[in-house]
């Protein structure tokens, strides 16, 4: 019987296999599921080398009587911690008191606890960490977009040791690009190249955002079956040991790859990209080494993120900056069409246009590589007869308007601005074609083979190079978004050109028009500002250049965090009922209430709600500390009143005074802190506020609606904070940090050493900590409540023992129930600041 014909097809049939379900696993490990009774449901069939019997003896049995009770109580305690989108891990541990040393993996998949094992890695956790400190530094100094993506691909290949490590980019089509590559000697390149969206379906793509990490040991290794009933709809869409889907095994042969892994790389919860490596032998990667890249993985799209947040910024900026040309020139002269043509050139310059076209009320005015007059008169006709719309992209002018022929000139796309609706006036520009060649990795055609409508992978890998043309560069999102931008700006101008040629009625209605529309790109622009704050103070930190704007916009982030963190604590005391408005108020000025009648609260006792509690706590936190930095609490004698008294309506009336301080002025411009003062309540509480910039000091009312608030008696305040310190000061001795969150430790060891501390040390495990101390024994501990699957009691014990002084970390706050026998030791709260953290330390 001969093979079919192969035959051009447009298939998803990829799209349709349940990859997620191969009821197989890879052998690097094995595995086993757990009912909620403990009984054991699934094992495949080499379980038994991992738990001392045979597998099928396992199925139906429970999970005690081959597992030792103490680690099945701390793999069941760790996996009460999973997340829904992410497994959690032990690490170097015993099944059973024969058993060798495993990495083990914990998930849940349909109510059902799946247990993964497989051989610990001899290097430590510490030191892969250490590892990846040291490449991710790499990052920090890549210039360009494209050297932060060489220098990922560079270092990954460093932590891995992958015969080819390329980043893999993911266009709008599906389609995607190998833009940066590092390869050993002797390896072909595949950089430039392109690969069809079918190369990787869709459900693969589900799976690359759920599971930041997949790895494939050997193509041509065994793979084993999973025994138990149901065994082939288990969900292993979490797993690590996951068997391949045999079209991808096929299609990585045909590639000569042995082995491979992939690390994803999510841009705003979308997939990007990813972290492919490729080995041409088999090459098993450690749970622990794979948990590093995973972590490297997530920084490197941070840092993408990052790096494209700041250069979209730029290049708003500069069209912001053209947009204030435009308005300040016409402002300056009489508004008419050729003025507005005269601004072409620069207008154009901020969406890397080759040509512009302006018509308004039938006079046109062209610049650069644009259509002839006759060729622009039918673009316009061809527009007019679609849907309005105030934004059209067209990447290809001649397919889209094929009657423009020669007359379209080297015009190949477009952006097209509506500037009204009547009687439908235009800004169109246009770039020039963007010819280019295309490298596919092989032809980007799938074909039926002779397995029929199972499709068969791709055989040829050589390049297959496609011209395209007639087609102009594509306009990114940004591009859309300046586009936007500057159609808000010139309809402005526009209106103004056609008020005398409508009447008063129309007029009006556009006006309101456009109001809205500004008022919308206002509210968005400012929504963009604070999701940029938050951005770029963050990487105004990872940057670490000590300058004092990243400092300062980190400081403001940091204490608002705090301050919702401590109104937080404040409700939980109170079982997220009302709380007292009193303690509020004495929390958040504690710090600077550091003489007599330098702080003054007077009021009755009324309790306010958690929404109402969550709102004004930071409404107070941005009163205070504007006063500390430019109100009265920045005086020596300068003081701060807060007066509150119920209406006739029952309603809070509540009174801010300063006095004492600078002269006041107001602000020529309303940040972020004022804004929410003034918006905050009305906007979530429904109520009032305003602020008074008087010459002998601020002022402040805010009106808490009757439904928010209620008499009561309220409770003692918080214990107060103390001052912040202004320099750190210079502290003798050894402090140990035990933690088992690498980002937390880094943050704790960095805060301790901004704090003076010389020597920091930190341990992840008990086992770790306690080998420490017996080494080097610390002056001071910070120690995590709990450490993966085990408290810190032990490590907490040794400390006493020898008389060490010692602090718990944790998120639990300061409920004595979680600390047991040492309820009454210090705490320091997560998120933890630094005047909390400097009060914990001993003296030098």
């Amino acid at each position: 019987m001969s093979e079919p014909t192969p035959q051009t097809l447009d298939l998803t049939n990829c799209d349709r296999e349940p990859i997620h379900r191969p009821g197989r696993i890879q052998d690097i490990g094995a595995m086993i599921t757990v009912d909620a009774g403990g009984v054991i449901r699934h094992a495949s069939a080499n379980a038994g080398d991992y738990l001392g019997v045979a597998a099928r003896d396992l199925l139906g049995r429970p999970a005690i009587d081959v597992i030792t009770p103490e680690v099945l109580d701390a793999l069941r305690r760790q996996a009460a911690q999973a997340r829904g989108d992410a497994p959690e891990h032990c690490r170097a541990i015993r099944l059973h008191e024969r058993g060798t040393l495993v990495d083990v993996a914990l998930f849940d998949s349909g109510g059902l606890l799946v247990i993964e094992a497989e051989p610990a890695d001899s290097a430590g956790g510490h030191e892969l960490a250490r590892r990846v400190r040291e490449i991710v530094r790499h990052l920090d100094v890549a210039g360009s977009h494209i050297e932060l993506c060489q220098a990922g691909a560079d270092q990954l290949a460093r932590l891995l040791g992958f015969d080819r490590v390329m980043v893999y980019r993911f266009d709008d089509d599906g389609s995607g690009e190998v833009i940066a590559e590092t390869v050993r000697p002797g390896v072909g390149s595949f950089l430039g190249q392109r690969y069809p969206a079918a190369d990787i379906p869709q459900q693969a793509r589900a799976l690359y955002r759920r599971n930041w990490i997949r790895t494939i040991a050997d193509v041509d290794g065994p793979l084993v079956d999973i025994l138990g009933d149901g065994a082939g709809v288990l969900d292993l869409s979490l797993s690590a040991l996951r068997a391949v889907s045999p079209v991808h095994l096929e299609y990585l042969r045909n590639m000569g790859v042995s082995a491979s892994l992939s690390v994803s790389i999510i841009l705003n919860d979308q997939l990007w990209g990813l972290l492919a490596c490729h080995h041409y032998a088999p090459r098993a990667v450690s749970s622990q080494r794979r948990t590093a890249a995973e972590l490297f993985g997530q920084i490197f799209s941070l840092a993408l993120q990052s790096r494209q947040i700041r250069d979209e910024a730029d290049r708003e900026a500069k069209a912001r900056s053209v947009q204030d040309l435009v308005l300040a020139r016409v402002a300056a002269t009489r508004t008419t069409t050729r003025e507005l043509g005269a601004l072409l050139p620069e207008i154009a310059a901020t969406l890397a246009a080759d040509g512009a076209a302006l018509s308004v009320q039938g006079d046109v005015r062209l610049w650069g590589e644009a259509p002839s007059r006759e060729a622009l008169a039918g673009i316009l006709d061809h527009l007019r007869r679609e849907p309005p719309t105030e934004l059209r992209i067209v990447e290809s002018l001649g397919e889209w308007h094929p009657a423009g022929g020669s007359g379209l000139g080297d015009a190949a796309g477009m952006m097209v601005l509506s500037l009204s609706r009547v009687p439908r006036d235009y800004l169109i520009f246009f770039r020039r074609e963007y010819a280019r060649t295309v490298v596919w990795g092989g032809e980007p055609v799938k074909q039926v083979g002779p397995l029929g409508d199972r499709l068969t992978p791709r055989k040829s890998f050589e390049a297959w190079q496609e011209v395209v043309r007639n087609r102009c560069a594509p306009w990114t999102p940004l591009d859309r978004r300046i586009g936007a931008g500057l159609r808000l700006t010139l309809a402005e101008i526009v209106l103004r050109l056609s008020q005398e040629l409508v009447d008063e009625q129309q007029a009006a209605q556009q006006r309101q028009q456009l109001l809205i529309a500004e008022l919308n790109h206002r509210t968005r622009n400012i929504l963009a500002l604070v999701s940029g704050l938050v951005a770029q103070s963050r990487a105004g930190v990872e940057r670490a250049d000590g300058t004092a704007t990243a400092a300062m916009a980190f400081g403001q982030l940091e204490g608002r965090v705090q301050a919702l963190s401590r109104a937080h604590d404040q409700l939980t005391r109170q079982h997220w009922r009302p709380a007292p408005l009193r303690d509020l108020l004495a929390q958040e000025l504690a710090p600077y209430d550091t003489g007599p009648r330098r702080v003054r609260l007077d009021g009755p006792d009324v309790l306010l709600t958690p929404r109402a509690f969550s709102t004004l706590a930071l409404v107070v936190h941005e009163l205070a500390t504007n006063a500390a930095k430019y109100g009265a609490l920045s005086a020596v004698h300068g003081s701060v009143s807060v007066v509150w008294q119920r209406q006739p309506d029952s309603a809070l009336r509540i009174a801010w005074q300063e006095t004492g301080g600078p002269p006041v002025q107001a602000p020529l411009r309303q940040g972020f802190g004022s804004t929410f003062v003034e918006q905050s309540v009305p906007f979530d509480l429904g109520g009032e506020a305003r602020v008074s910039y008087e010459f002998e000091g601020l002022k402040a009312w805010l009106v808490i609606p009757a439904a928010h608030v209620q008499d009561g008696m309220a409770q003692p305040a918080a214990p107060a904070a103390t001052a912040p310190t202004a320099t750190p000061q210079k502290r003798s001795g050894r402090v140990m940090v035990v933690e088992d969150d690498f980002i937390i430790a880094l943050d704790l060891r960095a805060a301790l050493r901004r704090l003076g501390v010389g020597e920091v040390a930190t341990a992840s495990t008990v086992k770790q900590a306690l080998a420490a101390i017996d080494a080097a024994p610390p002056d001071f501990a910070l120690i995590d409540v709990n450490l993966g699957g085990e408290t810190s009691f032990p490590v907490a014990d040794a400390l006493a023992a020898r008389e060490i002084p010692f602090a718990f970390v944790t998120g639990y706050g300061d409920d004595a129930a979680v600390l047991g026998r040492f309820a009454g030791r210090p705490v320091l709260r997560k998120p933890f600041d630094r005047t909390a953290l400097a009060s914990l330390l001993p003296a030098g």
